[in-house]
């Protein structure tokens, strides 16, 4: 017996490639806070989900979203081992319209320009010294992982991430009864490693697995002019 309307995957490649243009009436990091659309004018997207399935059970995968920031795929062999790699990029976007007497605003050390010790407001140049600066963040994501089988019961694997955070956040600092609104820069990584082994049969599961996770910050301070 065969089902004739049963899904199954037919060898060879199949899937959808799909474009597009799409335009921005205006700039705006509240409306862009999340998807990356905060710039004026036309922008050009494009997505993928393709697939493979290989006569001697061999398959893959590739999935891609410019909207989202997204690239992944895999490729492996049925019941034997599956590699997986990908990629995320989020941003966050949370001001264009900042200000700073800060040169550049976004170094560790934020050294006023001349004439800022000046006893008012008033007297400092904060006209001709003011920069514009843009607040937010983009945390992007690499992913690698190794699934094997080596006999009936067991199976292994091996993840390795590594999530990156950098750009600027708004940050405050004080000094005795003086405080200031600060753009502080992020430069923060996160590299995790997990390992597993799995044993499987009818009347029995056993797991042992590791997992380490490193953070590092580029930026062990801030020092600003006070």
């Amino acid at each position: 017996w065969k089902c004739e309307t049963c899904p199954f995957e037919k060898s060879g490649v199949s899937g959808t490639v799909d474009a597009g243009v799409a335009n921005v009436s205006d700039r705006s990091a509240k409306f862009g806070e999340f998807s990356g659309l905060d710039r004026k004018g036309a922008q050009v997207f494009g997505g993928a989900d393709v697939r493979y399935q290989g006569a001697g059970s061999h398959f893959g995968s590739l999935v891609a979203d410019s909207d989202v920031g997204v690239l992944k795929g895999q490729f492996g062999r049925e019941g034997l081992y599956t590699l997986r790699l990908g990629y995320a990029s989020t941003p966050h976007n949370v001001s264009d319209e900042g200000i700073t007497p800060f040169p550049g605003g976004r170094g560790a050390d934020l050294t006023l320009p001349a004439g800022f010790r000046a006893n008012t407001s008033a007297a400092m140049p904060l006209a001709s010294s003011l920069h514009s600066v843009e607040i937010g963040t983009t945390r992007s994501r690499y992913d690698a992982g190794l699934s094997f089988n080596t006999g009936p019961n067991w199976t292994h694997s091996l993840t390795l991430r590594r999530d990156v955070r950098d750009g600027t956040q708004r940050m405050g600092g004080s000094f005795f009864a003086t405080s200031a609104q600060l753009v502080a820069p992020v430069d923060q990584v996160t590299n995790q490693l997990q390992v597993s082994t799995h044993y499987t049969r009818a009347r029995m599961q056993a797991s042992l697995g590791y997992q380490v996770s490193l953070f590092t910050n580029g930026n062990a301070g801030l020092v600003w002019s006070n």
